[in-house]
């Protein structure tokens, strides 16, 4: 904690003046006082003597680290999302917008994560979210093709993921996914894969659960003598990687490699339907499409969402 309070001192201290609190505050106090202009469409105005703060390089990973990981579109616990724009100025269930432009002081983040009285403000409780139905149903082992393990838990109508000795809730998001509010697990959401079902079948979620996923890892159910784990596909990996939009409306997308597969977000499929382009989702009348071009060495350094452009992200620079 103090190497990143003096990290972030080091990036906002010239402006922002020292306060006791969480790690959060400093990402979204700078983005509420640092950066007035990523909410308008000018550029930063340089200031002599300053480095300039970039949103994309000193906050947004702060965001990804410490706060999407309950503050996005699969779980938005409180009702508030943090990984773009728009929502960031909605209120959440409180009623009370989430971040109000130019005034810290109104906005209800900043009140949260804010120390009181010489006191470090509480975190949020984790909301172990919405009862899951037939909870029993997902217990058991699960085994990537690497040989780690992985075990789901029930208690009662929660759900545990179990692993290298850690024991993590899970909730469950309304898209049937479910979301770990602890690092390495905080990029994804953990889907479960069933088996497969006829075309008239009623209720296709009551089918058996036959493996776990998150991100580009693929865990089989113990007992399971379907598909095995699969080889990355060599040519379907120059695509994966980490693509950001300069545009504060838009943010980043991950692309990953799984089963052979490439995902978005790590729950959507990408179709290939052409050259280097991709429907987003099973179904063939999906709108979504995704462009991947400017290949240097075979790999693409941008990806096109509906007219979006998304810039790769290598490793080292975010």
């Amino acid at each position: 904690m103090l190497l990143v309070q003096r990290q972030l001192i080091a990036v906002f201290g010239l402006v922002w003046m020292p306060l006791t609190v969480w790690m959060p505050l400093t990402s979204c106090a700078a983005l509420l006082t640092c950066c007035p202009t990523l909410w308008g469409d000018e550029p930063p105005k340089e200031k002599e003597g300053l480095e300039e703060i970039s949103y994309y390089r000193q906050i947004r990973p702060l965001f990804q680290q410490h706060c999407q990981g309950c503050h996005q579109p699969a779980k938005d616990q409180g009702g508030f999302i943090m990984t773009d724009y728009p929502s960031l100025l909605k209120p959440g269930n409180s009623n009370k917008p989430g971040i109000v432009v130019g005034n810290p002081e109104s906005s209800l983040v900043f009140q949260q994560i804010t120390s009181q009285a010489g006191k470090p403000p509480a975190m949020p409780a984790f909301d172990a979210a919405a009862k899951v139905e037939s909870a029993e149903s997902y217990s058991a082992m699960y085994t990537s093709g690497t040989g780690r393990h992985i075990e789901i838990r029930a208690a009662s109508d929660r759900l545990s993921l179990i692993v290298d000795g850690r024991t993590i809730s899970l909730q469950q998001s309304g898209d049937g996914n479910f979301i770990a509010d602890q690092a390495g697990f905080d990029l994804f959401p953990i889907s479960f894969e069933r088996a497969e079902t006829s075309a008239d079948a009623k209720d296709k979620s009551k089918a058996a659960i036959t493996a776990l996923t998150y991100g580009s890892e693929w865990y089989a159910r113990a007992g399971y003598e379907g598909q095995k784990a699969l080889e990355p596909s060599a040519a379907l990996a120059p695509y994966a990687g980490e693509y950001y939009s300069e545009n504060p409306w838009f943010g980043t997308v991950r692309v990953v490699q799984r089963q052979q597969r490439l995902w978005m977000g790590g729950t959507d499929p990408l179709i290939p339907i052409g050259d280097h382009l991709f429907r987003i989702g099973e179904e063939a009348s999906s709108p979504g499409v995704a462009e991947f071009s400017a290949l240097i060495g075979g790999k693409p350094n941008l990806l096109w969402i509906e007219g979006t452009e998304f810039r790769r992200v290598e490793a080292g620079n975010t």
